[in-house]
């Protein structure tokens, strides 16, 4: 799920290289705004664009019984690398 995008907005830049990880890992591009606590609210306002991504589900974060399935914590760690190769384009690297 990508969130905080109330501020950053899904046309820009950052929003777009975290749905085409979504996409890109099978997974349907869900944007929604986040209702939790983060300090992604202070970059919008400061000309920053932030997003709020993660595994899991509000509805379990800080109870007595959370819990984030491993096949979740496995799709964001993929989707990570996929914002990584975007951003710095790792796969336009010249070989070490």
């Amino acid at each position: 799920m990508i969130g905080g995008l109330q501020r950053t907005g899904t046309g820009t830049d950052l929003a777009r290289v975290f749905a085409h990880a979504q996409r890109d890992t099978g997974q349907q591009v869900a944007t929604e705004r986040f209702l939790g606590g983060s300090d992604a609210r202070f970059f919008g306002p400061a000309g920053t664009p932030a997003v709020v991504f993660g595994p899991g589900s509000l509805r379990h974060a800080h109870s007595p019984n959370e819990f984030v399935p491993i096949s979740e914590l496995d799709l964001a760690t993929r989707q990570v690398g996929v914002v990584l190769e975007q951003i710095f384009q790792i796969s336009s690297l010249p070989p070490m």
